[in-house]
């Protein structure tokens, strides 16, 4: 029966078949899709599993390394949406998840230098090299102006989470992506989560960046 509680052990299982196959150069196509069919099942018995959904995302984007390195540029293309896609019907259903807000300003940002290094190729191509500078300001500018307000989010949504739920991949993704969007913050949303989390409740996850 789909989504039965027992579902959500399939975790466990898909996260350990994601690895192995992953691991492997002689790994199958069912090893693939057993790992992604166990991924699957758990989030449908529990659509709150974060971290099914980012390892979920994570085999998407290891078939989108694999179409890139093939040369299968759409491939690769569709396939890491399809990763991205994961995390955004999550963050529909979970919209305070401070790990899937995070997760996705990180994918913005990858597609972002994606999309510049594809118009980059088409300017060269074309012979208009001098048009780069402007494509690389625009592009970090647009980039930049989603992702701030997704910080932000970010951090309201982390500090409103009780201390034990503000674990190390949390601070470790927001203190990664302030750093790319907002270098001249001087990790301020990093500083101020971290002493939202009273003495009392602080754990070693809690200063492992």
């Amino acid at each position: 029966e789909p989504g039965a509680p027992w579902d959500r052990l399939k975790k466990f299982r898909g996260i350990a078949r994601l690895r192995m196959a992953a691991e492997s150069p002689d790994a199958t196509q069912q090893q693939w899709d057993d790992a992604r069919t166990d991924l699957e099942a758990a989030i449908a018995a529990d659509p709150t599993d974060i971290e099914s959904a980012v390892t979920l995302s994570q085999y998407w984007d290891i078939l989108a390394d694999r179409a890139e390195k093939a040369n299968q540029r759409d491939l690769a293309t569709k396939n890491f949406q399809a990763g991205t896609e994961i995390l955004a019907n999550f963050l529909k259903a979970n919209p305070t998840n401070p790990l899937a807000i995070l997760s996705l300003v990180r994918r913005d940002m990858v597609m972002s230098i994606r999309e510049f290094q594809i118009a980059q190729e088409a300017a060269r191509n074309s012979g208009k090299a001098a048009d780069l500078n402007e494509l690389a300001v625009k592009a970090s500018k647009d980039f930049t102006e989603r992702a701030k307000p997704k910080l932000d989010e970010a951090v309201t949504a982390a500090s409103a989470l009780p201390p034990a739920k503000i674990d190390s991949q949390v601070v470790g993704l927001l203190r990664q992506m302030e750093q790319a969007v907002d270098g001249a913050a001087r990790l301020s949303r990093t500083q101020a989560l971290l002493a939202s989390v009273p003495d009392k409740d602080a754990t070693p996850d809690h200063f492992m960046m």
